[in-house]
């Protein structure tokens, strides 16, 4: 620590420079010293941290010269700021020895005012022409390229909501630099993000964190880690570390004995309404024809359809059956090696359910959520109104319960998703108002709520729409990303400009399972884009049996069970460990087992290794070369016919299968086991009955067999290589 400065209080080490002013505590730069530049210049307008009051009056950092102190405490490298009035301000800085720093704020209100906002650090500013990219959390993590920050674009949101995790992270030319929060007791929301415009300095960008607060009287912040000289992975890996994310319980293990047949298993969409079919018709019609046993995803089979009748799922419809014909219907697909995982929402309750429509005016307003006007929060989707509810409510807790008996025990269902937990912004709940016993205030209350439904219900495998970093530690599955909100044009200030980044793989796919959606159908695996999109991202795959045909004629189906089953699922629980651009249009990630390269070029295939990936295709390979597999124009070094094909080879010391789900019939070259001379290849159905005894010849180390999807008239689910003797 260098305090000889008459302005500024000086530290520094191996990684990086801090400056504090000695008069307002202010951040004055911060170098990466990997670099030896100033990665940022300070905060906006010299404030460390800047208070909103409910009068909508600001108080920060820089209007206390004269009642500013600090003092430093060498033997635990801690820097204390001291701000003294009516609204006191201590901020401590913890100085390590590593690429990181530590600060928190804690605030004791002595004004007959309520904190609503402390930003904090407020706005560290970074040159603007010097940014490369921005990482935001939202799911799976949006890379905002340069072109967001040559727009001068602003976009912030609140965490836990649109933003997954309290993260936000920069890569400059002057170096590396990311902003974080330790959670202590509670999550506190904060909105995060970036500001360019509406500044009079248009050639800097800042870095938005502002808490919403309800402050009466002692408000303490998070604690910040501020990392320097880092890329992204080794901060991901940092909030992963500083949050706890590692001691959370491994999906395996949360999973127990249904592990292997969760990472097997696609999801199947199973629209009752659109499908038309009752429970009993379903058995014979859709059950008996899937190829490739998945996760079935009953939706819409309550009372009067989709958004109606919530949280009314037990019994369902008179339209599909009795509780009865539904637990049939569920043994019956559970007997042939599926799961049933059934769409909820216990979030939103609809107003003329029967558990809403009998509630007294004092029942319904301790069940829902508390607005600002004393009124209880609704929400409408499409033409369906219904309350948010309070999940600390014993009624609203007492139900849930009812119903999660109902679909587990009586209907006998493998685990429940449930809607809208892990996607909604948490809003503000004044039930909380006034001195709390239970340690929440009306900003932490709601979502502490939440986490507490997925604690109290973790044996129910909890799957959520979207997802929030901490709903990891007991729920399983996440279903939903930004991707989505891009695709339907939600997100308009950043679509344009963002690329995706698998930051919520290198956090917590070891925790929770990933899939694109469960209901969009914008966001199946049914085309090459979406197919490149989810290995890359480390997704699992989706699709919906919209018909009983489907099953036949949607040979996308096929594909996504396969891959899932015979790739997908061997490192469904691994953590990204690398994601890194290879070439202009070319991402490599790579898990602890497993590597994906995507071909981001639309227009030119790409070599790799001895295939050659399709132009906007994706491979991926096993460490060990068990298993290979992609959308190929070229194999082993031998082209493919006509068209792009779909294949997945699978190895073992005894044999060799070969998949091709999605593609014409081609010439196909594969490589023998090195311990053999030659082999035969003989065709099986997707049941793994043998057809017959296909023809092919051995040229040294390969054999060469066609490819086609029918064989002796019966439909081929794969082929066999084994060995000749």
């Amino acid at each position: 620590m260098d305090q000889s400065d008459q302005s500024y209080i000086r530290f520094k080490n191996k990684f990086y420079e801090i400056s504090f002013s000695k008069v307002t505590g202010e951040i004055a730069y911060i170098i990466d010293n990997t670099t030896k530049q100033q990665i940022s210049l300070g905060n906006k307008e010299g404030k460390l941290w800047e208070a909103t009051l409910s009068d909508g009056e600001t108080r920060s950092s820089h209007t206390y010269v004269g009642a500013f102190s600090y003092e430093f405490d060498k033997n635990d490298s801690k820097l204390t700021f001291q701000y003294d009035g009516e609204l006191s301000v201590t901020v401590v800085v913890e100085l390590t020895g590593g690429h990181e720093l530590l600060m928190q704020a804690s605030v004791h209100n002595g004004s007959d005012k309520v904190l609503e906002k402390f930003s904090f650090p407020h706005e560290l500013t970074v040159d603007a022409e010097a940014v490369e990219d921005g990482l935001v959390p939202m799911l799976p993590g949006a890379l905002l390229t340069r072109g967001f920050f040559d727009a001068k674009r602003t976009f912030s949101a609140l965490y836990p909501g649109v933003m997954f995790a309290d993260y936000m992270g920069l890569r400059t030319a002057h170096g590396n630099l990311s902003v974080y929060g330790i959670r202590g007791d509670t999550v506190q929301p904060v909105n995060i993000g970036f500001r360019l415009e509406g500044d009079s300095d248009s050639d800097k960008a800042r870095i938005i964190r502002e808490f919403r607060t309800y402050g009466k009287e002692e408000w303490i912040s998070p604690r910040i880690a501020i990392r320097v000289g880092q890329d992204y992975g080794d901060t991901i890996a940092g909030y992963r570390s500083d949050n706890r994310f590692d001691k959370f319980e491994n999906l395996a293990a949360k999973l127990g004995e249904k592990s292997e047949a969760y990472f097997n298993s696609a999801m199947y969409k199973l629209d009752l309404e659109r499908l038309g079919l009752s429970f009993n018709e379903l058995k014979t019609e859709v059950v008996d024809q899937i190829q490739i046993p998945g996760m079935i995803h009953p939706v819409a089979f309550q009372q009067q359809g989709h958004d109606q009748s919530y949280p009314d799922f037990v019994p369902p419809d008179a339209r599909w059956g009795t509780v009865d014909d539904f637990r049939k219907f569920t043994t019956y697909a559970q007997e042939r090696g599926n799961l049933v995982v059934p769409y909820t929402n216990f979030s939103w309750w609809d107003g003329e359910s029967r558990y809403m429509a009998g509630l007294s005016p004092e029942a319904l307003q301790q069940a829902t959520v508390k607005g600002a006007d004393g009124l209880p929060a609704m929400e409408q989707y499409g033409p369906h109104q219904g309350y948010v509810v309070n999940p600390h409510d014993e009624y609203v807790k007492q139900t849930i319960s009812e119903q999660h008996g109902l679909l587990m025990k009586e209907i006998g269902m493998d685990g429940i998703f449930e809607d809208q937990w892990g996607a909604r912004t948490a809003p503000m709940d004044y039930h909380f108002a006034q001195a709390p016993t239970s340690g929440y205030d009306p900003s932490t209350a709601y979502f502490e709520g939440v986490l507490d439904h997925a604690r109290r219900h973790k044996d129910n495998l909890l799957m959520t729409e979207v997802g929030i970093d901490m709903l990891a530690e007991h729920e399983v599955g996440f279903m939903g990303t930004n991707y989505l909100w891009d695709i339907a044009g939600y997100r308009k200030e950043t679509a344009d400009f963002t690329q995706y980044y698998p930051m919520i793989g290198m956090l917590a796919r070891d925790k929770v399972l990933l899939y694109q959606h469960d209901l969009a159908a914008d966001t199946w695996t049914d085309d090459k884009e979406m197919f490149r999109w989810n290995l890359a991202q480390g997704y699992q795959f989706s699709g919906e049996i919209a018909s009983p045909s489907s099953l036949e004629f949607d040979s996308w189906l096929q594909l996504i069970g396969v891959f899932q089953k015979y790739a997908l699922s061997r490192y469904a629980d691994e953590l990204v460990t690398g994601f890194e651009r290879v070439a202009p249009d070319i991402t490599q990630t790579k898990f602890e087992t497993f590597q994906v390269v995507a071909n981001w070029n639309e227009e030119d295939a790409y070599p790799w290794e001895e295939h050659v990936i399709s132009k906007g295709g994706a491979a991926l390979a096993s460490a060990d070369g068990t298993v290979t597999g992609g959308v190929f124009d070229a194999y082993n070094g031998v082209p493919l016919d006509t068209g792009e094909h779909y294949l997945l080879e699978v190895r073992s010391q005894d044999e060799v299968k070969v998949f091709q789900p999605v593609g014409w019939a081609t010439s196909l070259s594969v490589k023998l086991p090195k311990s053999w001379n030659s082999g035969s290849v003989i065709s099986y159905t997707c049941d793994g009955e043998q057809i017959g005894k296909v023809e092919s010849h051995s040229d040294g180390d390969m054999i060469t067999f066609k490819y086609k999807s029918l064989h002796e008239q019966t439909k081929v689910g794969y082929y066999t290589i084994v060995k000749e003797h």
